[in-house]
């Protein structure tokens, strides 16, 4: 079970990403004041500005750091608000966190063939869309079968993944590749930054680590 904002201490680090299409932006900030489905942080600034997220356009998720593991929330609002005759920024959000280890967010394994979109060359091509996680995702490219891309690292990739078998699921994956590995075979294991939190990423994670659960269970 994940903690509530409330639960927050003051002077807890907070780490909020906010994005917008393929655009994303990131800031550290600290918890002022926990209260009910809120926190209050240290104002966001930029050239001596309090900046403002109330753009519905804009995605909005928060980790915080606290014991034993550090909680994120998804899709949290974020305006501002008056202390002490002081404007800071307040994160409203009345679910419960989710939580993610060290390396940022548990992976699992998915292996199936995805066309992936590159958007500085307007490329399809196909792909494996190797592991996901909340906060990424991996794909194994055949980079050899596309001309135009001088290394991996910063290019912006769209892959659309589907799942539920019959139903046939769509889950839209869009991130930045911020490592890159090359395989023997040719291939290259591209690791990407989410850019935009795939609707469903949550559950379809919770789904998969419950098989694997059973699976060893009856091994």
């Amino acid at each position: 079970m994940g903690k509530k904002l409330s639960e927050m201490q003051s002077g807890a680090k907070v780490h909020l990403t906010a994005s917008a299409g393929l655009n994303t932006l990131e800031f550290d900030t600290s918890i002022v004041q926990a209260g009910e489905g809120h926190i209050i942080v240290e104002p966001i600034k930029h050239d001596d500005k309090i900046l403002n997220f109330s753009n519905n356009d804009i995605i909005k998720n928060i980790v915080v750091e606290t014991e034993p593991l550090p909680e994120k929330y998804i899709n949290v609002e974020v305006g501002i608000t008056m202390l002490d005759n002081k404007k800071y920024h307040i994160v409203l959000c009345d679910k419960e966190g989710i939580q993610v280890n060290r390396r940022d967010d548990f992976r699992v394994y998915v292996g199936s063939y995805v066309n992936a979109q590159l958007a500085s060359i307007n490329v399809t091509t196909e792909a494996i869309l190797k592991d996901v996680s909340i906060g990424g995702f991996s794909l194994v490219i055949r980079s050899e079968e596309i001309d135009g891309i001088v290394g991996w690292v910063g290019q912006q990739i769209k892959a659309v993944f589907y799942h539920g078998g019959k139903e046939r699921i769509p889950m839209v994956f869009i991130g930045e590749v911020v490592r890159e590995e090359s395989l023997e075979d040719g291939r290259t294991v591209v690791g990407c930054k989410s850019l935009r939190q795939p609707f469903g990423i949550e559950k379809f994670i919770a789904e998969k680590q419950r098989d694997e659960l059973r699976r060893k269970n009856n091994e």
